[in-house]
C-alpha cells in the first residue's frame, strides 16, 4: 500500500520509523517500528518517573515504496514532547512527504 493522501501531505503505510527519545536522566533511547495503514506509529513509555521521556524525534528510515518517499520541501523528522503519564501512547505521523512528482500508484 502506498501513501495515504491528506491534502498535499502524504503519510506512508508500512514504512520503517526510528524514534529517538531523551529521558529526564539525559539518556537517549532508540525505538524502531513500522507505521500502520494510516501512516501512524504509536509510541508508549513505561519507565519510572525519574527516567520519563522529555522529548522525542521520529524519523523515517525506509519505505517499501521508494518512489513515494521522494520529499519536496517537507521536514525529515517530527519532534514532539511527551508529557503523558507512564503507559499511555502517543501517535506520531513521521512521514510528512510533499513529493515534487507523484507516481500514479502513490495517489
Amino acid at each position: 500500500m502506498c501513501p495515504v493522501s491528506w491534502g498535499v501531505v502524504m503519510f506512508l503505510a508500512g514504512a520503517e520509523v526510528a524514534v529517538l527519545c531523551i529521558t529526564k536522566s539525559v539518556e537517549v533511547i532508540n525505538y524502531q517500528a513500522f507505521t500502520n495503514s494510516k501512516g501512524i506509529y504509536k509510541v508508549a513509555e513505561t519507565m519510572p518517573e525519574s527516567d520519563r521521556w522529555v522529548s522525542c524525534l521520529a524519523r523515517p528510515i525506509n519505505s517499501y515504496h521508494e518512489q513515494c518517499t521522494r520529499k519536496g520541501d517537507a521536514h525529515s523528522g517530527v519532534k514532539f514532547t511527551y508529557n503523558l503519564p507512564s503507559g499511555n501512547s502517543h501517535a506520531v505521523k513521521p512521514f510528512l512527504y510533499k513529493p515534487v512528482s507523484v507516481p500514479m500508484y502513490c495517489s
